[in-house]
């Protein structure tokens, strides 16, 4: 097999789809992409189209989206070895601009097939020439959920992303760039599939940014920086567990024994925050590290290993609400809580360069940092929501860890001993998470950690809970100017609806729901209270209109965009609804245990709603009891 590459090319997005025909082959996976990374490719190219609209300088505003590595068949047809999923997903993109807004950067058509897949194929030219007026239950799901995805986030994009279609599809055409490369005529592409995926990622940003702070440190200070930077890396497990619990440490504890790397760092109840880097070079093993006396060029040579984990925790068991990269620049925003840090992971090390320190390779920068890096780590472990999985779906889990008793495992107790405020703080801290779930826009993840550090020493549940709340209460004042955002349909920002449901279930199942203003017909509180009692926030991304905008049968209504008769759900749960009328929608309801949304369960407490004197009059009750309490401050 040849080793060179040949024919490199860079192409914009429009002269990629008139740059000859790709072919996705059998021994390629299905399309993949979902939710997360559809969005975080649109937030990419919406930041760097804003960017250059809105910039006077002269700088390069491209955006490259990498490499596209092909084999060009003997009919002339490129054979994708690498970036298929990407080449669909700007195919769909590009079906989305055209049908929903009339904007058609390949007039000729898409481009792209797939070898054997008739279904996969056919599902693409649909979603180009018709968009959803197709028939989408005969088409590929993967395909169809792809454009629904797209189409809602052009539709609804961040605040702090909006722009003018025809300005983005311009810069979409034009200024986002691929790379094709076709790979040598006499290349086994199965050996070179195979090396491509055993490979895997190249080196991170973060793996070059731990290089360059340990550069400056000398032996043992590297041996301790790079022990807890390896310890705080992985995500899916409490930061204890990264330092060993053999009993190799120097000094010994009091009762004369020699204590484990996680006594000696946490304290005998693994609740100690660590305060001192110099301390911890004496509380880390002296063991040799695979990182010491190696210089930048040697660390960044060496492959990438996997920490290992303890046996007995279960690979993947508990999810982190922010991946490693952004969370060092959540942590470096609070070590220099005066400089701007953009929490966006592309610009890791463009936002470390910043600091003269870090230029002057300061060894005192090292310090602090790795030092607030375990702070962080420890206070997020304690104090911000997990997500795990028992067989019994995902449950948010606000625990701290503690030894073993005895010869027993170590265990988990709640955070806060009252259950009551636990619960709170979990309800609240999910609520945010769910309202932001993007890695770049974790702006309450900053607020919350930057009341956690700052009371570090000292943190009590209820006053931790206070702050959270006066967050969303100052949020929700900043953002509903006046009632008629409110009023916008599917333009509704999630977190008004998230923020309802937060408040119905603290003042329901937390409160005395008696206490509480009448907030539906008599004869439904106890239901509506057993089923608070086992709401829980999750990931609901489409807003329903419980009186349909186009009502399979009966009349339409007006102003049915208004707050009152809308609700948040899934999307899989709205597709479901659909057009139905009222009825259908309450006997769905009764035949499902997906309670995802108190406001429609309230709602579907009311015997008439829609277009009939009763019916409007309820929708307006509702409304002005819902937005009263949205209104509500919870101090």
């Amino acid at each position: 097999m040849s080793n060179s590459l040949e024919n490199p090319a860079e192409f914009a997005v429009s002269d990629l789809f008139t740059s000859g025909q790709y072919i996705i082959p059998m021994y390629q996976r299905n399309y993949a992409w979902g939710k997360t990374e559809i969005e975080q490719l649109l937030q990419d190219l919406m930041d760097k189209a804003n960017h250059h609209i809105n910039t006077t300088q002269s700088e390069d505003s491209n955006y490259f989206l990498g490499s596209l590595v092909v084999h060009q068949r003997k009919d002339a047809k490129f054979e994708i070895i690498d970036g298929q999923q990407r080449h669909t997903t700007l195919c769909i993109l590009m079906a989305v601009l055209k049908n929903e807004y009339e904007k058609n950067i390949v007039s000729q058509g898409i481009n792209l097939a797939f070898d054997h897949r008739s279904l996969s194929s056919e599902t693409l030219k649909l979603l180009f020439d018709n968009g959803l007026k197709s028939d989408t239950q005969n088409m590929e799901s993967a395909m169809v959920a792809a454009y629904k995805i797209a189409q809602t986030y052009l539709k609804n994009p961040p605040d702090n992303q909006k722009f003018e279609i025809k300005k983005f599809a311009e810069y979409l055409a034009s200024n986002v760039k691929l790379l094709r490369v076709i790979v040598p005529e006499d290349t086994d592409l199965n050996h070179y599939f195979e090396i491509m995926n055993s490979r895997g990622e190249q080196l991170e940003k973060h793996e070059v940014l731990k290089a360059r702070l340990m550069e400056p440190l000398e032996k043992e200070e590297q041996n301790t920086f790079a022990k807890i930077w390896e310890a705080c890396a992985d995500m899916s497990r409490y930061v204890q567990l990264g330092f060993s619990a053999s009993k190799s440490i120097s000094e010994n504890t009091a009762d004369g024994e020699k204590a484990s790397e996680r006594v000696a760092v946490f304290g005998a109840d693994w609740n100690q925050c660590p305060e001192n880097f110099d301390a911890l070079v004496k509380s880390v093993s002296s063991e040799a590290s695979s990182s010491e006396g190696k210089t930048l060029v040697s660390v960044l040579d060496e492959p990438v290993s996997k920490t290992k984990k303890d046996t007995d925790i279960e690979e993947g068991k508990y999810n982190s609400v922010i991946n490693f990269p952004n969370f060092l620049l959540q942590v470096l925003s609070l070590l220099y809580p005066n400089s701007d840090v953009a929490l966006d992971d592309k610009k890791l090390l463009d936002s470390f360069e910043k600091h003269p320190k870090y230029i002057e390779k300061s060894t005192q920068f090292a310090k602090d940092f790795i030092v607030a890096l375990l702070q962080t780590r420890f206070l997020f472990d304690n104090w911000i929501i997990k997500s795990t999985s028992d067989g019994d779906g995902d449950h948010w889990r606000l625990r701290i860890i503690k030894p073993p008793a005895d010869k027993s495992s170590y265990s988990f107790a709640n955070s806060v001993a009252d259950k009551k405020i636990n619960d709170q703080l979990i309800m609240m801290l999910s609520m945010r998470h769910v309202s932001f779930p993007s890695q770049n826009y974790k702006q309450w993840l900053r607020e919350a950690l930057g009341y956690l550090y700052k009371n570090k020493r000292a943190i009590v549940g209820g006053q931790y809970l206070a702050s959270l709340e006066k967050l969303s209460d100052d949020y929700f004042t900043e953002k509903c100017t006046d009632d008629n955002v409110l009023h916008k349909g599917t333009g509704v920002l999630h977190f008004f609806f998230n923020r309802l449901d937060y408040l119905l279930w603290k003042g329901i199942v937390i409160g005395n729901v008696n206490e509480m203003p009448s907030i539906c017909e008599d004869k439904a509180i106890d239901d509506v209270k057993k089923i608070a009692e086992k709401f829980k926030f999750t990931f609901r991304s489409s807003i329903e209109h419980y009186y349909p905008q186009h009502p399979d049968s009966g009349e339409m209504m007006e102003n049915c965009d208004r707050f009152g008769n809308l609700c948040l759900i899934s999307h899989s749960n709205n597709s479901r609804y659909s057009n139905l009328d009222v009825a259908a929608k309450k006997s769905h309801r009764k035949n499902s245990n997906a309670n995802e949304s108190l406001k429609q369960i309230i709602m579907m407490s009311y015997d008439e709603w829609g277009p009939s004197e009763q019916g409007l009059t309820n929708i307006k009750n509702h409304e002005e009891k819902m937005i009263a309490l949205l209104k509500c401050t919870q101090q």
